[in-house]
Order: C-alpha cells, then sequence, then structure tokens
C-alpha cells in the first residue's frame, strides 16, 4: 500500500436512493503519530524516528482522511494525492460559499473540485515541513528531502546534514534508505522550488511578530 500524504482525499461512500444530496458532509482523520514505550527506548528497528509529535518524519506528516458526503462526493474513490491540513481553510469556505481574507496572504489551497470529483489532480505537490523555526524538509509528490536528522527521543536536538538525504516515500514509507545520489538528484530541483517560493512570499509579506494583537489587521504596504 502506497503512504498517504497529508492529507490525502478519500471518498466513501454514498447512500442509494436518495432524493437529494444532504446539506452537510462528514471528515474522518486519523491520528499521524504515535509513541511506546519501545519507541521511547530506541527498540524500534529504524535507523529514522517512524513519526512522532514535534518531529518531521514520515509517520508525523502522513494522514489518512476519509471524506462522505453521499450526492456530492463520489464513492469509493481513492486518492494519494497530497492535501495540506492548511488548505481545509480555503476549501471548506469556498464548499460554505463565504469568501476568503483579500488583504492577507493565505496559505491554503482551494481543493474543492479534487474532493468533489471534478478533477483527479489535487492543487498542491507538495510542502516545507517546519518543526519549530527550522525547515527540516520539503515534500514534493513522492519524494521528501531532509536536512536534519531527526534522534531517537524528544530531548536531543535533530543533527542538521552535511549533505541533505532523499528519500522516496512509496518504496521507503519509513525513511530508513536514502534514494542514491546519483540517480534520484533530479528530484531535488521541483521540491526546493517549494522553498523558494515560500521564502519569497516570506519577504513580500513577513510572518506576523508574536504578541500582535487579534484582530490583526495587515499592512497597506503588503500586497
Amino acid at each position: 500500500m502506497a503512504p498517504r500524504s497529508s492529507c490525502p482525499g478519500e471518498d466513501s461512500d454514498s447512500s442509494p436512493g436518495l432524493s437529494k444530496p444532504p446539506a452537510h458532509g462528514k471528515i474522518n482523520c486519523i491520528e499521524n503519530g504515535f509513541s511506546t514505550p519501545g519507541r521511547l527506548l530506541g527498540l524500534v528497528p529504524s535507523r529514522r524516528s517512524p513519526g512522532l509529535l514535534l518531529e518531521s518524519t514520515g509517520g508525523s506528516l502522513l494522514a489518512s482522511v476519509e471524506v462522505r458526503w453521499p450526492g456530492r462526493i463520489p464513492a469509493g474513490r481513492v486518492s494519494n494525492e497530497i492535501v495540506h491540513e492548511v488548505d481545509t481553510y480555503t476549501t471548506f469556505a469556498r464548499i460554505a460559499g463565504a469568501q476568503v481574507p483579500q488583504d492577507r496572504p493565505i496559505d491554503g489551497m482551494d481543493q474543492t473540485d479534487f474532493l468533489l470529483g471534478k478533477s483527479d489532480k489535487s492543487n498542491r505537490e507538495g510542502f516545507p515541513v517546519f518543526v519549530a523555526d527550522r525547515l527540516e524538509a520539503v515534500k514534493w509528490r513522492n519524494w521528501k528531502v531532509v536536512f536534519y536528522d531527526e534522534q531517537r527521543d524528544w530531548w536531543t536536538p535533530p543533527l542538521k546534514l552535511g549533505e541533505p538525504k532523499v528519500f522516496d516515500l512509496i518504496t521507503d514509507p519509513k525513511e530508513e534508505y536514502p534514494a542514491t545520489g546519483m540517480r534520484n538528484t533530479w528530484s531535488a530541483t521541483p521540491a526546493l522550488k517549494i522553498v523558494v517560493e515560500f521564502e519569497k512570499s516570506l519577504k513580500q509579506y513577513p510572518p506576523i511578530p508574536p504578541g500582535t494583537p487579534d484582530p490583526y489587521s495587515p499592512p497597506k504596504s503588503g500586497r
């Protein structure tokens, strides 16, 4: 089974005989991180962490999602496309008939057509992975470029790599075996393009400083 991406759209099931679609649907998300005594003691047979909270390994990023909306979302459709959690804001706003703010940048992408089965492709191919203020990795399609090595506990800081590692998450979902550099260096180009575009957006729209009063009003020069 191919690893799910954060978050994929999985559509299940419709009820026959409905005269019209119900006014609302249902979304189920699973927990994406785990912790066991053996994991914390380093007994899990994996060179990289299989995924805890507050880290960037695959298990803490991937989560399956089931979406059910009889009459609106086709039943039985399964997809491994990438949908990020920030996309839910933009997508649900459109479905509800609301407008997202136009006076500030919105990270979320509208995934309405993808969820409703009007498109087989997500509007998102990847995303940067931050832990605290560190860019620890970037995911593009089924590839992941990693800049830090996670340690086997919550307390040891991650080790910054001298050379990034590249993982194919379909063949290596636990991120144990970095792909051969000579054969797969091509994947770094589209992955790093995501990082470049994100850094450009930070220059145009600087992060909101901690302690900024709420409600927040963006500066006029931000657009």
